[in-house]
């Protein structure tokens, strides 16, 4: 959710907003734009785990080193996605458009073969919180059903 918020805000920004400021270069627009991308996307990220009405209690009823390890895959998982994301933006691409043009990144992607791997590989890191959600869901035990 904080994802599609951040991008389809941006993008509005971006068709609507930025083009109607003179005073603004098209770096400066560009840096504006992934700033408040960034912005949006970690503030619905700490809204949602503050405020959000949910509850999940992954593998409650199994030992404590088999809840310590999901907390770790998960906890590992869900820090790629969002690292890749801030990466994805940093580079000034959009999911919603589809556009994920690294050639123009920062030195940063040239320097760094983590960086490379995290934006090239962006589809993945989006994929494995949720296919580590299905797999779990196959082993955990629903008390409802009792």
């Amino acid at each position: 959710m904080a994802i599609l918020a951040a991008d389809g805000l941006g993008n509005i920004v971006n068709m609507y907003i930025l083009p109607n400021v003179n005073e603004l270069g098209s770096l400066e627009a560009n840096q504006i734009l992934i700033l408040m991308k960034i912005l949006v996307f970690v503030i619905v990220i700490v809204l949602l785990s503050i405020k959000g009405g949910f509850i999940v209690n992954v593998l409650e009823e199994r030992s404590l080193p088999m809840a310590i390890m999901a907390t770790l895959t998960f906890g590992f998982l869900n820090a790629g996605l969002i690292v890749s994301t801030i990466l994805v933006y940093i580079s000034g691409s959009s999911f919603v458009d589809g556009s994920t043009d690294v050639s123009s990144v920062t030195t940063l992607y040239q320097e760094s073969e983590l960086v490379k791997l995290m934006i090239n590989n962006y589809n993945i890191w989006f994929a494995l919180p949720v296919f580590a959600l299905v797999l779990i869901s196959f082993v955990e035990v629903k008390k409802d059903l009792e």
